[in-house]
């Protein structure tokens, strides 16, 4: 499988369409990068930093565009792996297209947040200064400092939550039927 097949992949459905024409396993091998799966967008009102937020963007039900951009989040996939050729040796993921994730809007800083692995199995997650936190499981990760986050748990940048896939974790889930 080639990297340019892998690079039009943008939602859950379409690895799902691809795991039905492959194996798990050459799946697994294609794709041996960590994934976040768009997973829901927080409300204002209830976030615990509804006081900061300056590039909120509030979703009003009578705006359509509003309402599909939204949306559009949710069940998107990112590879985590680098894209751009920095000397650091990371992964960041901001709201301007000089990160190698970019998650432009929805209270994400331009350098929000980046992750590491320093022993080649664990990631860690770094908060890079950004203005709204980033959070593992609704734990803060203060400012400059770097933690671990496991298969399945769900990642906060800004208003936007992610689900964070190992490579075997994300094929998993791939392969579980609805309502499972």
């Amino acid at each position: 499988m080639k990297e340019s097949q892998l690079s039009s992949l943008v939602r859950v459905s379409d690895y799902k369409g691809l795991l039905q024409k492959v194996s798990p396993k050459e799946l697994y091998a294609a794709c041996p990068n960590p994934f976040l799966v768009g997973h829901s967008i927080l409300d204002t009102s209830t976030s615990h930093h509804k006081d900061k937020a300056r590039r909120t963007v509030v979703v009003e039900p009578d705006d359509s565009q509003q309402v599909k951009e939204a949306i559009s989040w949710i069940d998107r996939v990112w590879r985590i792996k680098r894209t751009q050729v920095v000397p650091e040796n990371r992964v960041t993921l901001g709201g301007v297209p000089e990160n190698d994730i970019t998650l432009a809007g929805l209270s994400i800083s331009s350098q929000h947040c980046a992750f590491h692995c320093p022993d080649g199995k664990t990631l860690l997650v770094e908060d890079l200064n950004s203005l709204n936190g980033t959070l593992i499981d609704g734990e803060l990760i203060p400012k400059g400092e770097r933690r671990a986050i496991e298969d399945g748990q769900i990642l906060t940048v800004g208003l936007f939550q992610l689900r964070y896939y190992t490579p075997k974790g994300f094929i998993q889930f791939l392969m579980k039927k609805p309502n499972q």
